[in-house]
């Protein structure tokens, strides 16, 4: 269900398919080729990026979430590695886990994502939703204007107002509230406040 309706996605933020087929062993999705860096490699190399420019990979990577979860589809694994930043913006890659909107956890396959920036529910507290990317995002877009993985060191730098405004910093808090009411509820919703905090 998840490549069929990664195949039927118009969003040039998102894998384009061209094909998929099965042997024995596995499942293979073949996608075109994009050209550009990680994200965690762009801030491996260069640190902390500029608000103008994280705001702005944020709201490419929204993009590519809102037209996944109008396919039913949540993500489940945003994170550097796996958004790719080439010369016509930001692309989201690798749904290697991601789930239909609502799939409950479950014992024998939990969806952890990548380990500070996967939501709390994917640890099989609750099913998966739109707030479980949004709780990602909020995540990344931290990661991008301090330059550091979620961690003691994180929260620290992401208090500094001479490192992250104020009101980025508060969207970034409410996005990544642990209970997902708390959050914003759609992705919409937090790539408009993101908008809003960097003007």
């Amino acid at each position: 269900r998840v490549w069929t309706a990664l195949s039927e996605c118009s969003s040039l933020r998102l894998p384009h398919v061209v094909a998929t087929y099965e042997t024995p062993d596995e499942f293979v999705v073949v996608c075109d080729f994009v050209p550009g860096d990680t994200l965690h490699e762009i801030v491996s190399a260069r640190g902390r990026l500029p608000v103008s420019e994280a705001v702005r990979i944020a709201l490419d990577v929204c993009e590519a979430v809102e037209e996944l979860h109008r396919r039913g589809i949540a993500h489940c694994d945003i994170s550097p590695r796996n958004v790719l930043v080439a010369a016509d913006g930001a692309h989201l890659i690798d749904l290697g886990i991601a789930r239909p909107l609502g799939t409950e956890p479950s014992s024998e396959s939990p969806h952890f994502g990548t380990h500070g920036f996967a939501a709390p529910e994917q640890y099989g507290f609750a099913p998966v939703d739109e707030r479980t990317d949004v709780c990602a995002m909020a995540h990344l877009l931290g990661y991008m204007l301090t330059g550091l993985e979620p961690g003691d060191a994180y929260r620290a730098v992401l208090t500094d107002e001479s490192v992250v405004p104020a009101p980025l910093r508060a969207v970034i808090e409410r996005g990544s509230a642990f209970e997902p009411s708390a959050r914003f509820q759609t992705i919409r919703d937090f790539a408009h406040a993101v908008d809003e905090g960097s003007k």
